[in-house]
């Protein structure tokens, strides 16, 4: 919401531009734990309480509960509203191959741009559980690792040439298998808890290696030069990507007191139940909200800090009020059906054993 509604030269926007962003954590964070979950399936499967046809149903039919209804509703209003974005891409979009729409493109296209990043998530969800499930028990962290590095490669690649690649699955590889990397370190199946601190601690010296790096060049070029530079982001963001997956690590494995105290706070909790809805909608309030108020001879975003403040604030307001409409009268009525689809766990083989 800060980059898209702040001005393009605000801090917010040129930081995210060359360090990182929040899809960029979202990445990972779903990297780190859907693959948790699918190893959780792995050991129901491995202990014979559940087969890996079951375990796919059961993961498949959990993500589209929670992932299309809202989407598809969002495309569906979007063209009925003749949003042009979404009609002129209105198959890409629905077919979950937006990424490679604004590849063909090399351009975003109004509020349908985000669709980009669930198109990756989902062509992720698509393919991950057959190599998770499948792969032999000692494939596993080797197999992960590698998708890692080349995903790696492949995004500095495509940074430091600039190319669109970067919006493509293979790209994205770099932050979705460095969270899916810590999930599979530490499950005993494939590794083990001294596994993962190994591995925190390889990600600790790299992230130093590439921080000092980064600081290096800024201090070279100047601030304002390095923010432009296309050197930076090649440096940051792996870096970024396994900062992520430490801290992901770390808060698993319980929180500082006043950590969790406050990552428990009601608003806080009220905006991650709901967050999925503000991602979806908040680009559709956006440009509705600046159809609406150019009419009125105003504008949505403006020069003056004051103004800024009150479009944010309005914008915000708007858009939370919406996700949680769509939240109570529409998402959480089908979220609620996953308890008819329960994931294998070892606590289902236990009670099967005994």
């Amino acid at each position: 919401m800060c980059i898209h509604w702040l001005p393009t030269e605000s801090l917010p926007n040129r930081l995210q531009g060359q360090i990182s962003n929040g899809v960029h954590l979202f990445f990972v964070l779903s990297g780190f734990l859907i693959t948790r979950i699918l190893m959780q399936g792995r050991a129901a499967v491995e202990l014979r309480s559940a087969s890996r046809a079951f375990t796919l149903r059961q993961f498949y039919a959990r993500r589209f509960l929670r992932i299309f209804p809202a989407y598809y509703l969002a495309l569906g209003v979007g063209a009925l509203f003749h949003f042009q974005a979404v009609r002129t891409g209105f198959w890409w979009h629905a077919s979950y191959l937006s990424n490679f729409y604004y590849y063909h493109r090399q351009n975003f296209d109004g509020p349908a741009s985000l669709f980009w990043t669930l198109a990756v998530e989902e062509q992720f969800y698509l393919i991950w559980p057959l190599a998770i499930l499948f792969l032999p028990r000692r494939w596993l962290l080797p197999f992960v690792l590698g998708v890692a590095v080349l995903g790696t490669a492949i995004r500095i690649d495509s940074l430091l040439t600039d190319s669109w690649l970067k919006i493509l699955l293979p790209a994205c590889m770099n932050f979705l298998a460095v969270g899916s990397l810590v999930a599979v370190a530490e499950n005993p199946i494939s590794g083990s808890i001294a596994a993962r601190n190994r591995l925190l601690r390889i990600f600790a010296v790299l992230i130093a290696i590439l921080a000092c790096c980064s600081a290096g060049l800024t201090l070279k070029l100047g601030f304002h030069a390095a923010m432009a530079s296309s050197m930076m982001r090649p440096i940051n963001q792996p870096m970024m990507s396994m900062l992520y997956a430490c801290q992901f690590a770390w808060v698993s494995a319980g929180t500082p007191r006043h950590l969790g105290a406050a990552l428990r706070l009601r608003p806080i909790v009220y905006l991650g139940k709901i967050s999925y809805g503000l991602y979806l909608y908040h680009l559709f309030v956006t440009f509705a909200m600046k159809h609406f108020l150019e009419r009125l001879d105003g504008h949505v975003r403006g020069g003056h800090r004051v103004e800024l403040l009150i479009n944010f604030a309005v914008l915000f307001t708007v858009t939370v009020i919406i996700a949680s409409i769509s939240w109570f009268s529409f998402e959480k009525p089908l979220n609620d059906l996953k308890r008819f689809f329960p994931m294998p766990s070892t606590r289902m083989a236990g009670r099967k054993t005994g």
